[in-house]
């Protein structure tokens, strides 16, 4: 496993939150285009209805899909700790990519006298010496 490959939940949490935000901005979006009747002939502002819901039933479709891909990189990512000796990196690689937990976060669960510096150390040595193999 590389360390693209452990840090594909991450990446994949961005790349959904993202989506979020645009379907809210499309749903906002579609609800602002609605006229008001004031019984005045208007011009064409913006997309139809009809065109904001394909786009956001595209959006939601597309979250769905990337949750679907997040759900087995992180199958995959545990199937892989499992296989660890190493305990102290199963649990850096499980809070860090599993959890998406910031460095700092990582180092105060980890407990002891860790830091956010040394779990980052640690981790990034352990995925130098994955890529030798």
């Amino acid at each position: 496993m590389t360390r693209y490959e452990l840090e594909a939940v991450r990446r994949l949490n961005r790349k959904i939150k993202i989506q979020h935000d645009i379907l809210i901005e499309l749903t906002n979006k579609s609800f602002a285009s609605i006229p008001p009747i004031t019984g005045m002939p208007q011009g064409k502002r913006g997309l139809d209805m009809s065109e904001y819901i394909v786009k956001i039933a595209d959006c939601k479709n597309s979250i769905d899909s990337l949750k679907h891909v997040k759900e087995e990189a992180r199958a995959n990512i545990i199937q892989y700790i499992k296989t660890l000796s190493n305990r102290f990196i199963s649990q850096i690689i499980y809070l860090r990519c599993i959890k998406c937990q910031s460095w700092l976060e990582v180092a105060v669960n980890m407990g002891g006298m860790n830091t956010e510096n040394g779990v980052r150390t640690a981790y990034c040595r352990f995925c130098k010496k994955l890529e030798k193999y």
